[in-house]
């Protein structure tokens, strides 16, 4: 026998094989048995061989290492070996192979997501690679272990999340029922697919309010819902989504309540058990309670012979399967049936309808007669897979008068329902009725290849020939299924009201049989009129805090305490928000959102992505988006990183290349960058926030280093060093720590090492798993003040560690850290560098933030409602601020003395009057004040008889005309475009104006037709939109969102008095006065409130700062005081965070100038920001202009100097410095009001710099230049 060299590391062989080659495809397979006991550089002597002849495929090498010299076999680790043969997966799996649609085709799609390959994408990043398939089941065994934990301390103490919404929204809901004990029958409960059980007590009013009722259910995976009509009191809730959509989430059984809903309890007997999965309980597809009270329910298990059709009489106790045609329980068995329930209906006698089957193979029908012993196929048609069934409730007195509506996806692409049929007989027979085709003339089928995702069927309670069948929108038919008429589309195009796509769930309101819910992937829509079989149907979605939106990605804006977010949302666009607290928020980019991104420097840049490389963006701070890039390259979701330094955008493009577009503050130019990553697509990116370097995850689980990103790139694998990352899987996240060699990388798959981190820029890896579970883990960041702490976003929430080791192969111990949170998946991680704040994007449950690495408090607070019509108002403060150390205290009329030291008081105004609130937090540390925030009035401003309103038809118009959102200052009122033709939001939405000030004014109308809009003010308060009281007029065009200026008068303005101002719009040409909305325009009313402020005690003279070797000095003048109490002095570093450093007695009474003075001596070491809050006896007060003192002395910053100054148009700036770097030139007006903001390039030496400011209004400003590392010039400038 020959000695073979033996090659590598003998810790762990894996060749087990020789191939030599007989023929083409003919190879001598040589199984040899080594002695493994001697050392690793000596020759082997093989103590056996056995030969065998086989023929093999050329494809089937993969994975098999052998040398050109038959002698000398090389071996490779384990990892090398797994790696490989993950790369040859993912190449050759057929849904790598699923061809991209061309540009054009995307358009044609008549709908916004694509579930399907959501679905594909997700099987990817979570798959096991040693099992070739996910396995959902360890997920709960990963929820048990996490259970166990639950009552430990979690590993970063203090952990608290604060839910930011959108509470507008909503996400996919299967699970609908109207509440048995209501005697209004208008309570309903819904459940999210992954947002947990909600109930609202009346589904009927504009806004319903509903309340979630438990987020820490062991699953919340919620995916039926059913009483017991023997007792009402006993509700049942089915938890896991058993339709194959890869998002989907297995489910834990079944909940019970037995009091109608107050508290819940999880049956025991329906727990699955833990992987290798051998439960019938994974998934609960339906539930129904016969007359009885006897529980029937169909389930999926995990694998096709366990599920189907089981039956509890004793209130879910004890389960019995009664129905298992695969193996052979309930009917004769058929393989072809797997034991997997899809549907279940209870006729009014209580006979028993079932399907079984899903996916690829038979669907099929089945009766019982007797309670579930004995069960009759009476399937008319095979071939089928999924079929849902619906039951006349008016019929069913016996079985053979029962009328039934069966649906079974088959067929194939667009054209998927096999067949659609009707019996009227209890399916004694079967005869065919009409399919309904969507809504847009392309013929396809109404649920156009995803029958498997979404399809529901429901029949009148009284009327039997009237059927709503769900699809990607909703059917109905008055005669039985000879024909149908698309009732809703999904966007509400071709003449049909808008309701979100994906239909899941129908049901008939009770004793009111025209009104109807609908469960969708974007929540709850309600129907006055569905179940009128006269009527065109009109809807209203119904998802006012029913926050279960599937986000996959977050943003957010880079300024202390923002509440500015973006967040990509399964089949829900890319959502805008901008409010504290939980509040609406605006679908700014539509379809399924993606990856999105906010510049850090520079806010007004935005980017928003669809599926693919189809990329948005918007350089007016989000308020139009345009298209960046349209290609059907990359990912369904792409991956992609931003560079707000240099303004680019880097994402995955196809195997071995990436995208990189340029210039996003410009014009901006989209390149492809060829790199070689294995044939395969990056699934991750991050780029360093300290120099030109982008890192890379590859999903061959690959990572590279790209240097230069910017310029000409180089690559280098970083995965691979002395101590090598040894997962093999899809590189979900990358972070980079201290510097650019400390970075932390997290995988996706089950059954991997999720977590990795090096210090020394991939020489050494280090195993960071720790204990947590066999789940995916999707995103990881540091705490960047303490790199031990380390937050996790899971399929179970978010874990943490405070003992993440750095640079130590040594294991963390992680925890859940879901306090304020909820058991959900969590896709994303982003934290805000300015103030550390976190933002999670959860698939399920919307988006929250946490403070818990910030150091710095920030206050900031909402307060609700903010204007009365009635002479009084009861105004509910809520706490928004960051790290306030359980510490408020506000004063709620501004008069200097606290009100309130709770959290979130509430106070009743009874005084007319305009009122500043002020919040303190901390002891002090910080706090905010908002001025003019509450308007309290005796009665609504003077209506208008200058003219008067025709009608017309804009209620209900499905052509996007209308107004969308009217901004003014503190108006930002988005509103429906087609709700009537005049509304009046006098008494909801106000805000202050100065006279002699210029503001923008803004409006939103449709983008698909021309439309005009005109801007008016009742400045004189006589009823009449005059001569002189226009004050914006834009032009018909399809722009969207417009702004204009406009300059309020100096005088003839009556003050103090809530005054009408009114938006109007009109389609086609500009409205001719302020009722002139012709055929489909608006017209908005709102309250503007000018305050006299000449009624003031104090007349002041000068107020100044400058900065001396002691602190910094104030000096201020008044020429005469009336009623003065006092001056507090205030400070901001920020302009953001005001602190009461002072209070200085005031005159009284004097017609003297009378000069003050105070040494800030905490000013002498930086750049602050100072104001006077005068008050007087009677609790009045009024703030100064700023003054500005600068004790920072820095090295490269030298002088600034402006001219000409005063200016008119162009100003000339000359900067100089001693560096090279970059800066930021900005204008503030001298109430620190941002007006101006440029960013520079400075080189070493004089830069001369020039500026159009002719926009300006006249009067004095504050312009500074600050440079990145920390430079700041500031000098007067005077505008003419």
């Amino acid at each position: 026998m020959n000695n073979l060299k033996i090659n590598g590391d003998m810790q762990k062989l894996n060749i087990r094989i020789l191939l030599t080659a007989i023929g083409m495809s003919v190879f001598l397979v040589s199984l040899f048995f080594v002695n493994l006991n001697q050392k690793a550089d000596e020759d082997y002597q093989f103590s056996e061989t056995k030969s065998i002849q086989i023929t093999l495929k050329k494809e089937s090498l993969k994975g098999v290492f052998v040398k050109s010299d038959k002698n000398e076999i090389e071996i490779l680790p384990d990892y090398i070996i797994q790696r490989q043969n993950w790369e040859y997966f993912l190449a050759n799996h057929p849904y790598s192979k699923t061809p991209h649609k061309t540009d054009e085709e995307w358009k044609e799609i008549p709908k916004a997501d694509r579930p399907d390959l959501s679905a594909q994408l997700d099987f990817f990043k979570t798959v096991d690679p040693a099992l070739g398939y996910v396995p959902y089941s360890r997920l709960k065994k990963a929820s048990d272990e996490m259970w166990e934990m639950i009552n430990d301390k979690a590993a970063i103490s203090g952990v608290t999340w604060t839910e930011r919404g959108p509470d507008n929204v909503g996400g996919r809901s299967r699970a609908l029922m109207f509440d048995p004990n209501d005697g209004t029958n208008k309570k309903v409960w819904s459940g999210g697919v992954a947002g947990g059980l909600w109930y609202t007590d009346d589904i009927t009013v504009a806004s319903p309010s509903w309340i979630k009722v438990d987020d820490f259910w062991s699953n919340l995976a919620v995916s039926c819902i059913a009483y017991n009509p023997a007792n009402t009191q006993e509700f049942y809730v089915g938890t896991g989504e058993g339709f194959f959509n890869a998002d989907a989430i297995i489910g834990d059984g079944i909940w019970k309540t037995s009091d109608g809903g107050t508290t819940w309890s999880q049956l025991a007997t329906t727990v699955p058990v833990a992987y290798p999965g051998t439960s019938n309980f994974y998934y609960v597809n339906d539930i129904e309670v016969n007359s009885s009270g006897v529980i029937f329910a169909a389930f999926r298990g995990y694998y096709i012979n366990r599920g189907v059709i089981y039956r509890s009489t004793d209130g879910g106790s004890t389960w019995t399967k009664v129905l298992a045609p695969y193996s052979g329980i309930g009917v004769t068995a058929n393989t072809n049936v797997y034991d997997w329930g899809a549907d279940i209906e209870i006729a009014q006698n209580d006979d028993i309808y079932a399907t079984c089957g899903l996916m690829s193979n038979e669907g099929h029908i089945y009766r019982s007669t007797d309670g579930g012993n004995n069960w009759t196929d009476i399937t008319s048609t095979v071939g089928s897979t999924r079929i849902e069934l619906a039951i006349a409730p008016s019929t069913g007195a016996t079985t053979a008068t029962t009328t039934i509506y069966a649906v079974a996806e088959g067929g194939s692409g667009n054209n998927d329902i096999g067949w659609f049929m009707r019996s009227t007989n209890g399916g004694s027979s079967w005869s065919n009725i009409t399919i309904p085709l969507m809504v847009d003339g392309t013929g396809n089928h109404f649920t156009r290849a995803q029958a498997w995702y979404d399809l529901i069927l429901d029949v009148h309670p009284t009327d039997p020939n009237l059927v709503i069948a769900g699809g990607i929108d909703l059917h109905r038919t008055t005669n039985g299924g000879s024909s149908w008429t698309g009732i809703s589309h999904w966007y509400g195009g071709f003449g049909e009201p808008y309701v979100h796509a994906d239909q899941h769930a129908i049901e008939f309101r009770p004793g009111s049989p025209n009104e109807v819910i609908f469960g969708n992937d974007g929540g709850v829509h309600f129907s006055t009129d569905a179940g009128n079989s006269a009527s065109n149907p009109t809807f209203s979605d119904k998802n006012s805090g029913f926050n279960i939106t599937q986000f996959y990605a977050c943003a957010t804006k880079n300024e202390i305490n923002s509440h500015y977010f973006l967040a990509g949302a399964q089949d829900n666009g890319s959502q805008q928000f901008t409010q504290a607290g939980v509040n609406s928020t605006t679908e700014v980019t539509g379809g399924d959102g993606a990856f999105c991104h906010i510049d850090a420097l520079n806010p007004d840049i935005q980017i928003t992505a669809y599926v693919y490389n189809n990329l948005y963006y918007s350089q007016d701070g989000g308020n139009t988006f345009n298209t960046l890039l349209s290609s059907s390259t990359g990912h369904f979701i792409n991956p992609s990183d931003y560079d707000s330094q240099r303004k680019i955008l880097y994402s995955a493009y196809n195997n071995d290349g990436l995208v990189r577009i340029t210039n996003i503050d410009g014009s901006p130019s989209a390149g492809a960058l060829a790199v070689s990553f294995g044939g395969a697509q990056a699934s991750a990116f991050k780029v360093s926030p300290y120099n030109d370097v982008v890192f890379i995850g590859v999903e061959n689980g690959r990572v590279y280093k790209m240097t230069n990103a910017s310029g000409s790139p180089t690559y280098t694998r970083i995965d691979n060093g002395t101590i090598p990352i040894t997962a093999t899987g899809w590189v979900s996240s990358i972070d980079v720590g201290a510097n650019d060699n400390q970075l932390l990388v997290t995988y996706s798959n089950y059954g991997v090492v999720s977590v990795w981190e090096t210090t020394d820029g991939g020489t050494n890896w280090y195993n960071k798993e720790g204990n947590l579970p066999d789940m995916p883990i999707r995103w990881a960041i540091y705490n960047p003040n303490d790199r031990n702490d380390v937050l996790c976003a899971t399929e179970l929430g978010v874990w943490s560690t405070d003992n993440f080791q750095p640079g130590t192969s040594n294991a963390p111990t992680y925890g859940p850290s879901n306090t304020g949170l909820a058991n959900t998946r969590c896709d994303m991680l982003e934290l805000r560098p300015v103030d550390d704040v976190v933002v999670v994007a959860t698939h399920g449950r919307g988006l929250f933030t946490t403070d818990i690495f910030v150091s710095t408090p920030s206050a900031d607070f909402i307060a609700n409602p903010k204007i009365s019509c009635t002479g009084s108002l009861n105004v509910q403060f809520t706490d928004a601020s960051i790290k306030p150390n359980s510490d408020w205290a506000w004063d709620i009329d501004n008069d200097g003395s606290t009100d309130y030291t709770t959290q979130n008081p509430s106070h009743l105004y009874n005084t007319d009057g305009l009122y500043s609130v002020e919040l303190e937090i901390d002891g002090g540390a910080a706090s905010v004040t908002k001025n003019n925030l509450i308007l309290v009035m005796s009665g609504a401003p003077t209506p208008c008889t200058g003219c008067s309103f025709s009608g017309n038809s804009n209620l209900g118009n499905t052509y996007g005309i209308g107004l969308f959102t009217f901004e003014l200052e503190n108006i930002n009122y988005p509103t429906p475009n087609d709700d009537g033709e005049y509304h009046d939001y006098t008494c909801s939405a106000f805000t202050n104006l100065d006279l002699n000030t210029m503001y923008n004014v803004s409006v939103q109308t449709g983008v698909y037709n021309d439309e005009a809009a005109k801007v008016y003010i009742d400045y004189n308060n006589d009823g009449n939109f005059g001569a002189g009281e226009e004050i914006a007029s834009f032009p018909a065009n399809q722009a969207g969102y417009r702004t204009l200026s406009f300059t309020t008068p100096s005088g003839g303005v009556v003050m103090n008095t809530g005054l009408r101002l009114r938006v109007v719009s009109k389609y086609n040409s500009s409205p001719t006065d302020a009722c002139n909305t012709s055929t489909y325009g608006q017209a908005e009313d709102y309250t503007v409130y000018f305050y006299d402020a000449s009624t003031l005690p104090v007349e002041l003279i000068s107020f100044t700062a400058e900065c001396t070797n002691e602190g910094s000095k104030l000096l201020w003048s008044t020429a005469s005081e009336q009623n003065n109490m006092q001056f507090e002095i205030e400070r901001s570093a920020d302009l953001r965070n005001w602190k009461t450093i002072a209070i200085i007695p005031g005159a009284g009474n004097s017609n003297e100038m009378i000069e003050y003075s105070y040494l800030d001596p905490q000013g002498s070491d930086n750049l602050y920001y100072y104001r006077l809050k005068q008050l007087d006896f009677n609790g009045k007060q009024a703030y100064s202009p700023l003054a500005t003192s600068d004790c920072i002395s820095f090295e490269g910053l030298s002088d600034l100097s402006i001219q000409p100054n005063p200016v008119a148009d162009n100003l000339n700036i000359v900067v100089t410095t001693a560096l090279d770097e970059g800066a930021i030139v900005y204008i503030q007006d001298m109430f620190g009001k941002l007006v101006l903001q440029e960013n520079a390039e400075l080189m070493r030496g004089e830069n001369a710099l020039v500026f159009d400011v002719s926009f300006l209004n006249p009067g004095t400003y504050i312009l500074v230049v600050q440079t990145e590392k920390g430079g700041i010039e500031k000098t007067t400038l005077i505008k003419e």
